[in-house]
């Protein structure tokens, strides 16, 4: 049996590469749990910043992007809030939103 090197050993050194499984996660599975984490941690916010990108669909859904100087979110206003709204967004308005993040999948 070699003998191993007393420094190494003093210092628990060890070069063999971690032997852990791989998990390869096919896409709507991974999707689905970062979805569910982030509608489970965010599922009711308010956010503020400045509408850009404004544009309705035939649908009556309303799509826009709400941004900061630091970052941009994307928002989709669904049809039966869309029509609850009682003024009309456009780009540039600054605001403050009520909602629940998710992520599509």
């Amino acid at each position: 049996m070699p003998s191993r090197d007393p420094f190494t050993q003093q210092l628990d050194l060890s070069f063999d590469e971690p032997r852990h499984a791989r998990r390869i996660f096919p896409v709507r599975e991974l999707v689905g749990q970062v979805r569910e984490f982030v509608e489970q941690k965010y599922g009711d916010v308010w956010v503020e910043g400045e509408i850009s990108n404004f544009r309705p669909a035939p649908s009556g859904h309303v799509y826009f992007t709400l941004k900061d100087a630091e970052a941009q979110l994307p928002v989709v206003l669904f049809r039966r809030q869309a029509m609850l709204l009682r003024f009309r967004p456009e780009d540039g308005l600054h605001v403050i939103v009520r909602g629940r993040v998710s992520v599509y999948e």
